[in-house]
């Protein structure tokens, strides 16, 4: 698979995964669960070169703080504050999915990511909040790693071609189209080491929990 569509999947399977971690207790609107995940599926394709998402940059900042003007509202009248509070936090994760042109823009999704799974520890106290969560801890060590990577090559490549910005898109191009970079081992590897770790923390706080 090439390198930019790994990092994509990798960051798509860990937002959804603490999307779902969040809503899979039936404690958001079901209006907003729904929109939410709609939204995450038109941001997979709502990206450069087939979108221009800069155009849209003042109307995602519009809307946004309109939403958070009712998000707000609906806190004061209904008195569930974690409730609203979630509601926008799909929102907001939506509106970054669906602007992402750069290794920073990611990193903001993944905060968002991570900040939903912990709303998600108070609201979802079903089964599918421990799925959602391991499911989160695999993706993310691929998400982050491969973030880490591609942060990487593109500040690199700035400074290699800061002389010559026409190069740079097509530069970057190639790199997130390679498919040498990362494969099957790749995430076999890592997926087994966090699994590990996983399981490795879950003993270590069974036993300190129940000695």
């Amino acid at each position: 698979m090439q390198f930019g569509k790994s990092h994509k999947v990798a960051s798509y399977i860990m937002v959804i995964a603490a999307f779902v971690a969040m809503t899979g207790g039936g404690m958001v609107s079901p209006v907003a669960s729904l929109g939410g995940l709609l939204g995450f599926v038109v941001s997979w394709f709502w990206e450069p070169p087939r979108v221009r998402v800069e155009r849209f940059a003042l109307a995602w900042t519009i809307a946004s703080f309109l939403v958070l003007i009712y998000s707000a509202a609906i806190a004061i009248t209904t008195g569930d504050y974690l409730g609203a509070g979630a509601q926008f936090l799909v929102w907001l994760a939506v509106v970054k999915a669906c602007s992402r042109r750069a290794a920073r823009d990611y990193l903001q999704l993944y905060l968002l990511a991570f900040l939903m799974l912990v709303v998600g520890s108070v609201l979802n106290a079903d089964l599918s909040y421990g799925v959602a969560f391991l499911v989160f801890v695999i993706s993310s060590t691929w998400a982050i790693a491969l973030f880490h990577l591609r942060r990487e090559m593109e500040d690199n490549l700035l400074i290699k071609h800061a002389a010559d910005r026409a190069s740079q898109p097509v530069e970057i191009a190639r790199i997130l189209a390679s498919r040498r970079i990362v494969n099957a081992r790749f995430f076999v590897g890592t997926g087994l080491l966090s699994l590990g770790i996983f399981v490795a923390s879950a003993v270590v706080f069974l036993a300190v929990k129940w000695p």
